[in-house]
């Protein structure tokens, strides 16, 4: 006999990622935040990039976190666009800070920049930290 595979099957693996993951992110912004050096802040910086590589293709892959919201709270739609679009942005933005710490003095605003990229992170994985917990409501309501 064959099994279905149902995506909500993936909730609590794909709640174990996101505590990991949401772990992880609050350290590579704590060593950001710290940085006060070119290399420092390059070396912070590719740890950042590789790891938002990995989680939003996470994120975003099928049967992933978005999918599993999708299917508990449809209504989200719109909201988890919203947040997806954010990855390409901040990742253009890490990129583009990479591209700045080129030579070898620290760029005059790279301290507010930095900043800046931390906050714009912190404000997307608390948004997504709220559909989740939202969808999760949703979907434990929906069955009572």
């Amino acid at each position: 006999m064959s099994e279905s595979h149902n995506p909500r099957d993936n909730s609590s693996s794909l709640v174990d990622i996101a505590i990991a993951d949401h772990r992880t992110v609050q350290k590579l912004l704590v060593d950001l935040r710290e940085a006060d050096e070119v290399g420092a802040l390059r070396r912070c910086l590719s740890d950042l990039k590789a790891f938002a590589e990995r989680h939003f293709a996470i994120e975003e892959a099928p049967e992933g976190l978005y999918e599993a919201i999708a299917l508990a709270a449809p209504h989200f739609q719109r909201r988890i666009e919203a947040v997806r679009a954010q990855h390409g942005e901040l990742l253009a933005e890490i990129e583009a800070f990479l591209d700045a710490l080129a030579g070898d003095a620290l760029p005059e605003g790279a301290r507010e920049r930095a900043d800046a990229l931390v906050r714009a992170i912190s404000a997307h994985e608390s948004e997504e930290n709220n559909l989740h917990a939202e969808a999760l409501y949703t979907e434990i309501g929906v069955g009572d």
